[in-house]
């Protein structure tokens, strides 16, 4: 599972910023680079 912060505050992104970070989100669907939630879940429990 990718490490990624533990909030986001949007509040001190751009617009533009935003958008980008929207579209990786999205192309990484797109690719398939994805993971059902219920595995999600248990692989964060295991890490912590």
């Amino acid at each position: 599972m990718p490490k990624t912060a533990s909030t986001v505050n949007t509040e001190m992104m751009s617009v533009e910023e935003i958008h980008r970070k929207l579209e990786k989100g999205y192309a990484d669907i797109e690719k398939g680079n994805v993971e059902d939630a219920a595995s999600a879940f248990a692989t964060f429990r295991e890490m912590h």
